[in-house]
């Protein structure tokens, strides 16, 4: 999408199976307050509707901006295909890696969501009220 001769919008997309597939998007944050990705979405949607096309697949996970265009969610796969040569395997290697690395730090983060959370309708760092000061504190 242009204004101007300036490029603020973008979609790859592919029409395969009566489907309309949304790869990816993109917009400039320059104009963003007037929503280029929407203008665009409206158009292909209407581009989608017209060909009589059975549905408008986002692709990716659930975000808030989807939520405003469909309530429905269809899980999908992602599947990788690597060669059997040596680029094959670094590119496996280093997919593995990546996975390994993001799986991690999602446990780490939940793990440390859970920590901060109060105990028994407490903060993390309250003290029960029969607490008796230590090393110097004073007495509330």
């Amino acid at each position: 999408m242009r204004i101007a001769g300036r490029a603020v919008g973008m979609q790859i997309a592919v029409e395969c199976q009566r489907r309309f597939w949304l790869l990816k998007i993109g917009y400039d944050e320059g104009v963003a307050r007037c929503a280029p990705g929407n203008l665009l979405m409206l158009h292909t949607m209407k581009y989608a509707a017209s060909r009589g096309l059975a549905s408008y697949e986002f692709l990716g996970g659930a975000t808030p901006w989807t939520a405003i265009w469909t309530k429905t969610l269809r899980l999908c796969t992602m599947v990788r295909a690597y060669p059997f040569s040596a680029a094959g395997m670094a590119a496996l290697s280093v997919d593995g890696g990546l996975w390994a690395y993001e799986r991690i730090k999602r446990k780490l983060q939940a793990r440390k969501a859970q920590d901060g959370k109060p105990q028994n309708g407490t903060a993390p760092d309250a003290k029960p009220p029969d607490a008796k000061p230590q090393n110097g504190e004073k007495a509330d």
